[in-house]
């Protein structure tokens, strides 16, 4: 006799194994986000120290903004991030500062590029 299809056993194998992996990646999957986001923030920042230091290069000062998200000195049309605010500053220390929206860690680039994280940063975000 020939057998057709699949005994029960074989299909509830199949679906514990795609239940733990499911699992395993809905763990994971907060973290990826998270990764994700901090990751376009530093992109940004990346590119306002570029400008920051552009400035410099053709004789102007810095940037200095009290508000946060206020790009018109460098001008530059840039949407900033949907979880974070930045900032620019005439410190050479901290030139731009990027600041998680509702947690408050802190992201900051000096004049020669060093990025710092806030004491509060968890660690896994830090690269």
């Amino acid at each position: 006799m020939k057998k057709n299809g699949f005994t029960l056993i074989e299909i509830l194998i199949a679906v514990l194994i795609v239940a733990i992996l499911a699992g395993i990646g809905m763990y994971y999957l907060p973290h990826a986000i998270e990764k994700a986001r901090w990751a376009e923030a530093k992109e940004l920042l990346i590119v306002l120290w570029t400008a920051q230091r552009r400035r410099v290069a053709m004789g102007m000062n810095l940037c200095d903004k009290v508000d946060f998200n206020d790009f018109s000195c460098l001008d530059l049309t840039i949407t900033p991030p949907k979880y974070f605010n930045f900032k620019l500053s005439a410190d050479t220390s901290q030139i731009v500062i990027a600041q998680r929206k509702p947690a408050g860690e802190k992201m900051l680039i000096d004049f020669d590029g060093n990025i710092r994280y806030s004491n509060d940063t968890p660690a896994w975000l830090r690269d």
